[in-house]
């Protein structure tokens, strides 16, 4: 072979960028999709840009890290003071927070019924009754779909547009007597907001395996329910104590 010859591939092998096992993870780990399925923006690694892959890899690693939203689901018993936790909670934050409560409705001590509020207004409205003379039955009471849409649901579907913290409390045998209800749970897994749920203990349903499963999942009992105020206020505030990227 030529001296020329020779010289010149040895030029050019010197030029040819060596990348070591680290830096082909950190290009792996730097190919993180920008929203769109399939779409990925790969970092060249050369010699002369490793600081600057290295930066940018695990910069949009962290983002990808603090983008995900503090999302907890409550269960337990009726009666066990879900509600209650969850507005105990919700007065500690400092965070813009909507979405719908139920509450017992009482009369001379005695429990005839339950209200759906929206948090961030108060309007209320009857979520059931005993003295409705319509609407699907569960146990005593008569479920009023027209209320738990027009402000549940409503007040649910404003917080998520606003992007602020998400309450659905509860999902129960009466809410679910609604397919909008439903839907909008399905809808509420889907988007990118916190959220806060409570699901009865006992409730078999898909979408309520979904929100257990895929939510970190708080057990309420009567005997820790005064405690999970400082372990719930804490899964939100360390979200948003976490620097952005």
């Amino acid at each position: 072979m030529p001296l020329r010859r020779q010289r010149g591939e040895k030029r050019a092998a010197k030029t040819q960028p060596v990348v070591a096992p680290e830096d082909r993870l950190i290009e792996k780990l730097a190919q993180v999709p920008l929203g769109h399925p399939g779409v990925t923006h790969p970092l060249i690694l050369e010699d002369r840009h490793k600081r600057r892959c290295f930066s940018q890899g695990v910069a949009r690693i962290e983002s990808l890290i603090v983008d995900i939203k503090a999302r907890v689901a409550l269960t337990g018993r009726p009666g066990v003071g879900k509600t209650t936790l969850i507005e105990r909670v919700v007065a500690r934050l400092d965070t813009e927070v909507g979405g719908m409560v139920t509450k017992e409705i009482l009369r001379c001590g005695r429990r005839v019924g339950f209200a759906v509020i929206d948090l961030a207004s108060g309007e209320q409205g009857v979520l059931a009754h005993i003295h409705r003379p319509s609407g699907p039955r569960i146990g005593s009471y008569r479920v009023n779909l027209d209320d738990l849409e027009r402000i549940g649901m409503a007040a649910v579907e404003r917080s998520l547009e606003r992007g602020g913290l998400t309450v659905i409390d509860e999902v129960a045998p009466m809410e679910m007597q609604s397919a909008r209800f439903i839907s909008l749970l399905e809808r509420a897994l889907a988007s990118d907001v916190s959220l806060l749920i409570s699901t009865h203990a006992r409730l078999q349903h898909p979408i309520v395996h979904r929100v257990r499963r895929e939510l970190s999942l708080v057990r309420v009992r009567l005997g820790n329910r005064d405690e999970l105020v400082d372990t719930v206020v804490s899964r939100f505030t360390e979200r948003a104590a976490r620097p952005k990227a």
